[in-house]
């Protein structure tokens, strides 16, 4: 046996015992937000513009004359990824101040659904806006779940090369997660975290990764973004397929006792004997997310699965509260405003149960009235406080032909269509007359699970004009044993790192349709 797990650090219960001392004037001052949120926004607002009125972008638009929100809103337009871009390219470039006061530590660059790229400016103070949210979510799932404090399992990225530089030498990429708890409460909490970096370097990283898992018998917590990453890992020996190699892979690096108690596991498609003090599971469980996060409830009844707030590389949007379903609003992080399906903006004190908005940041990383792109629905409130949920991204479009498809349009018709599994719609471009093919589990006859999906989608005004008018041809429908699997292969064959890949019902990506329309074709389910 040549076990290549490594402990989980010497006394998980003290770290979290400290955290909680250290953290729970932050916890106190955060619950008193609740009741006033929009104090709450305007120190937040104060905060930021107080610290950028002496930049390049302060002095553009008047910020040393603003005395409140009003006038910030009637001076700085609502903007998008494409503004928001030149000033950071020319951040990027000049050495005085140009969207903070403080250069940036590094800059960190997204890898969303779609195929653009961006730099954010990661400056000290915008760490600490992300850091008042984390510390808050971790200090209240101490105080509703205690049992949390024993070694965990996190995706945590690893360090990104040091390479790329800007031309005023700021490093593109960060030195790994970590960053987003150090210099804070929540840094303890590192000190449970399982170090699976030597994992993560090996080809079989996976594989390596599970068994460093499966090693830790007293496994309390685990927190990965999307579902997808531990549904992809889980597969190396919960795929029928991968089931016999996994196993035969994983066997000597494991102590006989773990080794038959993951097979155990893996015969009864449960975990909760594997892991019988595992308590907490956070990870996306909205929008394209919730059928993965479904199926990792059901393998893991031992433990709660909590969902994750709305945390973006640009900023923080909501939180995790403890053990509940909800999750309110981080007032106390960013200035946020909202755009309702009118087109109106709304303060956060404005928004009203039951609609939709799209929400739109100030940071301290230099971002003002940033458009985020996603869309959420407010659910409730604590104590005064909104209370949302992740619908999906409004900017997630598809149009090849004038059909003006949309990621929320299309999961609205799978759910029509009763494609309940896991789907994934995916154009086709380069065809006489441009289609769609929808990859989905379903165990539907696939002629028919296209017919119902077309037929639902007909109920779109453009798409069923598009269709009318032979503009675009009829979707075709294959069948995946695992679409999860397939998706990931996809991103990853675009250098796409693997904790940051996001399900989402329509792919927008033209590298990824091309990319998971040839996987499809060597299997033999596409033309």
């Amino acid at each position: 046996m040549n076990s290549i797990a490594q402990p989980a650090r010497d006394d998980p219960a003290g770290a979290w015992a400290a955290f909680a001392t250290d953290s729970a004037t932050a916890l106190e001052r955060f619950e008193r937000s609740l009741e006033q949120p929009a104090r709450a926004q305007t120190a937040v607002f104060d905060e930021v513009i107080a610290y950028a009125k002496d930049t390049a972008f302060g002095r553009a638009f008047g910020f040393a004359e603003i005395t409140d929100i009003e006038q910030f809103r009637e001076r700085v337009p609502i903007t998008g990824w494409s503004e928001h871009a030149a000033w950071i390219e020319r951040a990027k470039r000049e050495y005085e101040p140009v969207l903070t006061a403080e250069a940036p530590i590094h800059y960190e660059r997204t890898s969303g659904s779609s195929a653009l790229a961006k730099d954010i400016p990661y400056t000290p103070k915008l760490l600490a806006q992300l850091q008042r949210a984390l510390t808050v979510w971790l200090a209240k799932l101490y105080q509703d779940c205690p049992g949390v404090a024993g070694p965990a399992w996190w995706s945590l990225s690893p360090s990104q090369p040091g390479s790329k530089r800007t031309e005023n030498g700021i490093p593109i990429g960060s030195a790994g997660d970590e960053v987003y708890l150090q210099g804070s409460a929540a840094e303890r909490v590192l000190a449970t975290i399982i170090d699976m970096r030597t994992a993560l370097a090996a080809d079989d990283w996976k594989t390596r990764m599970l068994a460093m898992a499966v090693d830790c018998e007293d496994l309390a917590l685990i927190s990965v973004w999307s579902p997808t990453y531990l549904v992809a890992v889980l597969d190396t020996v919960a795929d029928e397929d991968r089931q016999k190699h996994g196993l035969t892979a994983l066997q000597p690096l494991l102590r006989p006792q773990r080794y038959r108690a993951l097979v155990d596991a893996v015969d009864a498609q449960d975990f909760s004997q594997l892991w019988p003090k595992l308590k907490v599971i956070s990870a996306w469980s909205d929008g394209p997310s919730r059928l993965y996060a479904a199926r990792i409830a059901e393998q893991f009844p031992q433990a709660s699965l909590v969902p994750k707030g709305l945390f973006a590389t640009e900023g923080v949007v909501s939180l995790p509260w403890g053990l509940s379903q909800a999750r309110p609003l981080a007032i106390e992080s960013h200035f946020l405003e909202f755009i309702d399906s009118h087109g109106s903006q709304k303060l956060v004190e404005e928004l009203v149960a039951g609609q939709f908005y799209e929400p739109v940041l100030t940071t301290a990383g230099g971002l003002y009235r940033y458009a985020l792109g996603d869309l959420i629905e407010v659910t409730g409130c604590i104590e005064s406080t909104p209370t949302v949920r992740f619908v999906g991204r409004a900017d997630l479009r598809c149009d090849l032909v004038g059909e003006k498809l949309d990621a929320n349009l299309v999961a609205g018709a799978l759910e029509a269509a009763g494609l309940s599994e896991p789907a994934l719609l995916i154009p086709v471009v380069d065809a006489k007359r441009p289609y769609y093919v929808l990859v989905t589990e379903t165990q539907r006859d696939t002629a028919e699970a296209a017919q119902a999906l077309d037929a639902a989608l007909k109920d779109c005004f453009h798409y069923r004009l598009a269709r009318d008018n032979e503009q675009l041809g009829a979707p075709e429908c294959v069948q995946s044993t695992n679409l999860s699997a397939l998706l990931h292969a996809g991103w990853e064959a675009l250098d796409k790192r693997f904790g940051d890949i996001k399900p989402a019902p329509l792919v927008v990506s033209p590298e990824l349709a091309r990319e998971l329309l040839a996987r499809s074709c060597a299997a033999g389910v596409a033309s």
